[in-house]
């Protein structure tokens, strides 16, 4: 969305570059891209933002690899997004960490 529209800052909380490689990898015995019908291929509409971007990323996340979000982070413009990772903390677990809340009042600046 922040890709098509004028947008004040974006947040990405645990994302990932694209479904679509996510499924292929952990699945590499099924035909993902002809089962996948929404590939949310984040990765490829990065280039395209030009809003501040936060990436807040969970360091024990057991649900999206490291390199998956580290991907989508190189595909922004030089400048436009910066990471911080929530260490400890899982992807279902992020959002009850002080540091979580911390780096969101990022948005409010």
């Amino acid at each position: 969305m922040a890709s098509r529209r004028r947008v004040a800052r974006l947040v990405l909380v645990t994302p990932f570059d694209s479904v679509q490689a996510l499924a292929t990898q952990q699945f590499p015995f099924m035909p993902v891209r002809w089962l996948l019908r929404d590939k949310y291929e984040s990765g490829r509409y990065a280039p395209q933002v030009t809003a501040p971007t936060l990436i807040v990323a969970a360091g024990a996340d057991e649900i999206i690899p490291a390199a998956s979000t580290a991907r989508l982070m190189a595909r922004f413009a030089p400048g436009v997004a910066s990471i911080r990772v929530i260490r400890g903390a899982g992807h279902n677990t992020i959002a009850g960490t002080p540091d979580y809340l911390d780096a969101l009042q990022w948005a409010d600046q």
